[in-house]
């Protein structure tokens, strides 16, 4: 299990359909994720702007679909098109808050940070 904080770079491209493709190795993608604890508290990537490149990979996708995966991204032809309409460049991250909170309060579990717990009806039995 990884400790320290660590980071992750340059995923194969088959890992996040929309992410550009790195200019070096295009195998790979511009990605960054850091892991603290074990868990993942940011994930980052360039988007990908490229019309082809994203529906062949959406269309890749289908086949993952197909066979199950519930991870995989659906087809989005309205997505390719506003692509194809122009796109900048452009990047994002995702930061987790919740863990985050649970790293800076050291606490053991995720449950004890949540800002907004899901709220089960009480049973009436």
């Amino acid at each position: 299990k990884i400790k320290q904080p660590t980071f992750l770079t340059n995923y194969p491209v088959e890992m996040i359909p929309l992410a550009k493709r790195n200019e070096s190795d295009s195998s790979k993608i511009n990605t960054v994720q850091l892991l603290v604890n074990g868990w993942e508290l940011v994930k980052a990537y360039d988007e990908l702007n490229n019309p082809l490149d994203q529906r062949s990979r959406l269309l890749e996708q289908q086949e993952f679909l197909k066979k199950g995966d519930k991870e995989a991204h659906p087809l989005d032809e309205d997505f390719i098109e506003a692509i194809e309409q122009g796109m900048p460049p452009t990047a994002g991250f995702g930061l987790g808050l919740d863990r985050l909170c649970m790293f800076l309060l050291n606490q053991p579990s995720i449950r004890a940070s949540v800002f907004f717990p899901l709220m089960k009806p009480e049973r009436e039995d």
